[in-house]
């Protein structure tokens, strides 16, 4: 898991600390020790420590924010806990009470929190996975101050992850893996509201409710172990997935069709290499399990395509929103010479009956892609999930660079997007074409 951590970025070579509670022995936990390697953690950076009176029983000396750890640890069904030094999370912290723009007041329960806060996250997996997340600041700062430690401990009993204003967010988890799932979730999450702050569009995109069954994935969080040999063909997509940002840890799906009227299904698609994964069989008659497995099963019934990711990206959800109904054009060669176009579908689409939901028709418009608005990249392959990988990578791509060509644009005064949807910088646009 620490290792997972500084991949995704969310710690640099030596920040954060995890604990989670002994297995054998529910007295005691294990907990990183002070100025530990997370990414290349050994025997030697575990500390083992007694519950009771916090004595050290094994290895060296113990995080400084162990008392924090313990207290957390004590909760119910908390059997780990992190803390991590993510960048995008972080940065919410720091912007002006009177000028709110990621940070709401807690409400009801958070009146007697200091200065406590809520970030509401604007995409549906952070809706779904984490729901509003309290924001609190200390008086007497870090270090598992008493104050961090009672603070804590309090907002952790209600929700699953909570942020230190400038500091960085502590979660809690039944595993180390639900651990590192809110971890990667939320900073996905801070991604996406820090991107669509910057590009002016809405602060809270629409996103899909009133579904039933929520996501397959919220119960299939892959563990470190070597992935099943079914898995095997799956597992290269979800390490790049993982890798690349294009999804957080535990997030996305993934599935080609078979040839039995099913479809194998990877829920909770994006892991590091190492990571065993959970393949599902679904029957491609049965009613779907979830939204995802329902998108998935859209593509499989109603489609030529065989392969299909679906992948959060936050450059994809903050470049749909406010945008349903029309096209992200590509502005480079490769994104051109893929042929992608990019429709934006509303999230109401995703509620209509499988006969009549416009994804079918969209997803060859798009030549086998498009952008969910508020869930990310649906991208799909005729045979291969290496094709819907592509789709998907290229996609994000094309958000990613229109994202930061717009952002020189604003700052720099360079010229905007839609000046090179036509062809190569310097090239200008064919007449009458306009920007996106």
């Amino acid at each position: 898991m620490g290792q997972a951590l500084l991949q995704a970025g969310l710690n640099h070579t030596h920040s954060g600390n995890l604990s989670a509670l002994d297995p054998a022995d529910p007295s005691r936990f294990w907990v990183t020790a002070s100025g530990a390697p997370l990414g290349r953690l050994g025997a030697a950076d575990l500390v083992c420590v007694r519950l009771a009176d916090l004595g050290v029983e094994a290895g060296g000396r113990p995080s400084s924010e162990t008392p924090t750890h313990r207290a957390v640890l004590g909760l119910t069904g908390a059997r780990s806990c992190a803390h991590a030094h993510c960048l995008a999370g972080t940065l919410l912290g720091y912007e002006d009470p009177a000028r709110p723009l990621f940070l709401r007041p807690a409400g009801r329960g958070g009146e007697d929190l200091p200065a406590a806060r809520r970030f509401d996250p604007p995409d549906f997996w952070g809706r779904r996975l984490l729901g509003p997340v309290p924001v609190v600041s200390l008086k007497e700062g870090w270090c598992s101050s008493e104050e961090m430690v009672a603070v804590l401990s309090r907002a952790l009993g209600e929700s699953p992850l909570v942020l230190v204003a400038g500091h960085g967010p502590f979660c809690r988890g039944e595993s180390l893996a639900a651990c590192l799932r809110l971890l990667c979730v939320f900073e996905q999450s801070a991604r996406t509201a820090l991107l669509l702050a910057r590009a002016g569009r809405p602060a809270t995109p629409r996103t899909p409710g009133g579904l039933p069954g929520g996501l397959a994935a919220e119960g299939c969080l892959p563990r470190p172990e070597p992935p099943a040999p079914a898995a095997g063909r799956f597992a290269a997509w979800a390490e790049a997935l993982f890798l690349l940002g294009l999804s957080a840890f535990g997030t996305g799906s993934a599935s080609v069709r078979g040839l039995k009227g099913e479809m194998s299904f990877l829920p909770a698609a994006a892991a590091p290499r190492g990571w065993g994964l959970r393949l599902l069989r679904l029957r491609l008659d049965e009613e779907p399990a979830g939204l995802d497995v329902a998108l998935h099963r859209t593509v499989h019934t109603r489609t030529p395509y065989r392969a299909c990711i679906l992948a959060p990206a936050p450059h994809a959800i903050a470049a749909a929103a406010g945008a349903a109904g029309s096209e992200i054009l590509p502005v480079d060669d490769e994104a051109r010479h893929a042929g992608v176009r990019l429709p934006v579908v509303a999230a109401e689409a995703l509620s209509a009956a499988p006969e009549a939901s416009p994804l079918p028709r969209l997803l060859q418009d798009g030549g086998g892609c498009l952008l969910l608005e508020g869930l990310g990249i649906l991208g799909c392959g005729r045979e291969r999930l290496a094709e819907a990988a592509l789709a998907v990578s290229v996609a994000e791509r094309v958000c990613r660079l229109r994202a930061e060509i717009g952002l020189n644009h604003r700052l720099l005064g360079t010229p905007p997007p839609g000046r090179f949807e036509g062809g190569p910088p310097g090239g200008g646009r064919p007449p009458g074409e306009s920007g996106c």
